[in-house]
């Protein structure tokens, strides 16, 4: 079964065409965009609705659209979340291997991540476990004072692995699209009283 079509990420949408079954899911910024998170649930219906809440939102920043399929067990959730990860990595904003569920001896289809019982990340794809979001936020406590755009671009590497899609350069902007990413994050960090704009690329945290 392949994924559904891309639909606004809306609760009045969810409850018309979602179902509280097992499945996976893709989230997208926008609805010609890549693909930005991937995830599964037993319950998919309840999954989406909690990324309408404010607090998805607070945790992770806006996602506005978004695909799903079902499946009949936990078990091809998971191994449908991992060939989805593996397949859009370069352009999600959380980068870490889909773990299994608790007591479960799940191998990844794609990968040897679990054959090694203390390694913790996928060994294809080592990376750190902050969304995007998280990594600027960790940026500015880490700076304390005042942070400059240019400090942010440099410093988000300690806590966010870059994928070479995000590096690209955007053609509408002539800039990579991590400076775009990080800059709209930013804006509305600022928005929710989060962020303080202290002058023209300049930040503080509150």
């Amino acid at each position: 079964m392949p994924m559904s079509v891309i639909r606004a990420l809306d609760r009045e949408i969810i409850a018309k065409f979602v179902r509280p079954r097992p499945g996976v899911y893709i989230l997208y910024a926008s609805r010609q965009g890549p693909p930005r998170y991937v995830g599964r649930s037993d319950k998919l219906y309840e999954r989406l609705n909690w990324w309408t809440t404010d607090k998805a939102k607070e945790s992770w920043g806006d996602y506005n659209y978004f695909s799903f399929k079902y499946v009949k067990t936990n078990f091809e959730a998971f191994k449908a979340e991992c060939s989805l990860f593996h397949r859009h990595f370069s352009t999600l904003d959380y980068q870490n291997h889909p773990g299994r569920d608790k007591g479960c001896d799940w191998k990844c289809p794609k990968c040897n991540i679990f054959d090694d019982k203390n390694l913790r990340l996928c060994k294809t794809y080592p990376n750190k476990k902050n969304s995007l979001r998280e990594a600027i936020i960790k940026v500015l406590k880490t700076k304390r004072n005042i942070t400059s755009l240019q400090e942010i671009y440099s410093g988000i590497k300690k806590f966010y692995n870059v994928s070479r899609y995000q590096n690209a350069i955007d053609e509408r902007y002539n800039q990579p699209r991590i400076q775009i990413w990080i800059r709209s994050i930013i804006s509305k960090l600022v928005n929710e009283g989060k962020v303080k704009r202290i002058g023209r690329g300049l930040y503080k945290i509150k």
